[in-house]
């Protein structure tokens, strides 16, 4: 299957040039420099308008991943990626983005936890608290995400529990 793919993606380009290179003769030689001349600029706005994406896309990657000051990567992060959630063992707590290191308080009974970015504290759900397995690094973790009308945590594990 892969290979007639492969055939007909190469019949197109063929076509496509035999379009193009029928289009090229029927110019004059002005033409042709000038419509060399409009690509050459394209190609080159294109290239500069993809290093500043790519730019951006990487300074907001670091910037996010410093401000969290957190990794996926390590026990850490074979923590979060076999991390279920207490209340449905068959689903994941993280996604890759969900979790982080959290400063977690006990308040009358209650966990409350955030983020080190996040200025509130959210109270955690009692079925969200993992009790079956040991904090990795010996601190709190949380795993939520915002939802409309406020914040849906997935996972809690306090710290301590390692």
């Amino acid at each position: 299957m892969k290979f007639v793919i492969t055939v007909l993606i190469l019949m197109a380009f063929a076509v496509i040039a035999c379009i193009i290179q029928n289009w090229w003769d029927k110019m004059t030689a002005e033409d042709r420099m000038e419509s060399a001349l409009r690509r050459i600029l394209w190609i080159a706005g294109l290239i500069v308008v993809g290093m500043i994406v790519l730019a951006v896309l990487a300074a907001s990657n670091a910037f996010a991943q410093e401000h969290r000051g957190h990794t996926h990567a390590g026990a850490i992060g074979k923590f979060y990626q076999t991390w279920m959630r207490p209340d449905n063992r068959a689903m994941s707590c993280c996604h890759d983005k969900d979790c982080a290191p959290a400063q977690s308080k006990l308040v009358n009974g209650s966990w409350y936890a955030r983020n080190s970015d996040d200025e509130d504290w959210v109270e955690v759900p009692v079925s969200r608290i993992e009790r079956e397995r040991d904090s990795p690094d010996g601190q709190s973790h949380l795993c939520k995400s915002g939802v409309k009308g406020g914040i849906n945590v997935y996972c809690f594990l306090p710290a301590g529990s390692s």
